[in-house]
């Protein structure tokens, strides 16, 4: 039988160059330095909006905000095209503008599941004439076209979970005939296949989902029969497309780290955390008994941090787990259960919630002695409550609120003097609520509300620091 082991849980509680866009700029933004080759930090604290693609109140609401070639592409509703996919260049470039009227006229494409193979956009989307399928996309009006119609005539496929797998793209798909398969595509419709013939299950209106890649593989879940969920893996061929764990009613999330990958098992309501190398030897749980809730999973390395709602005493609680049942242990015991889990180098950032400090940001190591409050942005028992925690390039990028300055943008380097709120986007007290954050080219994006429009899309100037102006620092 497997026994549990726990670290203390006493953890003592803590009491640029700015430009605005230029439209006569060239079409690309310029050379972007090889990841790992420079240090990243943003241009001064100044977000601009790119476009106010929708005017007025309602705002366009940016979605699926997704990294391209030096461009982002996103979808966004102009109020005229209905929802359909954009892109932009950021603060240099050509601009902010649409990729295609895909569903011509008022009605939406509703373009999802955004993914990137190679320099190529693959997503889901409807032209109003055959269904919601696969459709791919370079960047250009003539490039954007449908890759396949799996189900002929106005009946959809639904191709959900997109991702990039040995420079091809998979994704689950139903053809209306064999139900929701597994799929690849190399963006033409001869090269569009069912990767394996599952066995028939008696409920799969989910099954396969998501999907994930590990090393050579790609696992997902589906589900086998009614309340039991499979964990598969496949190597994109039909004799390497096998089952390796069976039994809990739901599974998720999937966390990679390294050569494992993690996952929370649900059986009635009680979850455990579990593991695989992708071997069925090397798929089992971790913990010696079900517990009510764990979530959060971040990875660091080869180890992963993750929240425990409820547990003994009935104490929030922070695990560490290194793939091994000895080695799923506590690391620290909170007031209130740890949020947003992201992984800066080798440390992991949350948000807790306490008497003294409201929910501010805390840190572990996944130590007892390396998990305390990073910063109290708003000292008292208020709290700043960060959300989107988002890792840019060794930067975290998150909101936070203040009581002059409503819900806005913040970023840190990881050093509690190195954190500090960007320029505020909506004046005074209103908050332009900042979501979504990411980078490309040398921007980082993101959507927000400046107070006299309603979600656009906004940018902020990032690069390596040396190719800041260092003249407007």
């Amino acid at each position: 039988m497997m026994r549990w082991h726990f670290l203390p849980l006493g953890v003592a509680l803590l009491s640029g160059c700015s430009s605005a866009p230029s439209e006569a700029s060239l079409e690309e933004p310029g050379p972007v330095a090889p990841l790992g080759s420079e240090v990243w930090r943003p241009c001064g604290r100044t977000s601009y909006l790119l476009r106010d693609i929708q005017p007025g109140a309602v705002g366009s609401e940016p979605r699926e905000l997704t990294k391209g070639d030096r461009i982002l592409f996103f979808t966004a509703d102009d109020g005229v095209s209905g929802r359909e996919l954009w892109k932009s260049s950021g603060t240099g470039g050509s601009g902010t503008r649409q990729v295609r009227d895909i569903f011509p006229g008022a009605g939406s494409a509703d373009p999802a599941s955004l993914a990137m193979v190679e320099d190529t956009l693959y997503f889901s989307a409807d032209d109003g004439v055959s269904g919601r399928e696969l459709w791919r996309s370079e960047g250009t009006r003539d490039s954007t076209r449908r890759v396949a119609d799996l189900v002929t005539g106005p009946g959809s496929s639904d191709p959900q979970d997109l991702i990039e797998f040995d420079g091809r793209l998979y994704f689950s798909a139903d053809d209306g005939v064999n139900g929701r398969r597994l799929w690849t595509s190399d963006g033409t419709a001869a090269g569009t296949r069912r990767v394996a013939a599952l066995p028939d299950p008696a409920f799969e209106a989910r099954s396969p989902s998501l999907l994930t890649r590990l090393d050579d593989e790609v696992f997902f879940f589906r589900t086998a029969r009614r309340d039991v969920v499979d964990l598969w893996r496949s190597d994109g061929t039909d004799d390497g497309t096998f089952r390796l764990d069976t039994g809990p009613d739901s599974i998720r999330p999937l966390t990679p780290a390294r050569d494992l990958l993690f996952y929370v098992g649900n059986n009635e309501g009680e979850e455990n955390l579990r593991r695989t190398d992708g071997t069925p030897e090397g798929t089992f749980p971790l913990m010696s008994r079900d517990l009510t809730r764990i979530d959060e999973v971040e990875a660091v390395g080869r180890r992963v941090l993750f929240s425990v709602e409820r547990f003994a005493d009935g104490s929030p609680t922070l695990w560490r787990s290194d793939g091994t049942p000895e080695g799923t242990v506590s690391v620290a015991a909170f007031a209130s259960r740890p949020l947003h889990l992201t992984r800066l180098g080798t440390r992991v950032f949350f948000t807790v919630e306490d008497a003294a400090h409201g929910r501010e940001l805390w840190v572990s190591d996944g130590t007892a002695a390396g998990t305390h409050l990073f910063k109290d942005l708003v000292p008292g028992a208020a709290g700043s409550t960060p959300e989107e925690l988002t890792v840019v390039e060794d930067n975290l990028f998150f909101s936070a609120v203040t009581l002059a300055g409503g819900r806005e943008p913040w970023v840190s380097d990881g050093t509690p003097d190195g954190t500090r709120p960007l320029r505020e986007i909506a004046p005074g007290v209103a908050s332009s609520h900042p979501m979504g954050f990411i980078r490309s080219g040398w921007d980082v994006f993101f959507s927000a509300e400046d107070g006299s429009r309603g979600r656009e899309l906004w940018a902020l100037p990032f690069r390596p620091e040396d190719a800041c102006d260092s003249a407007a620092r």
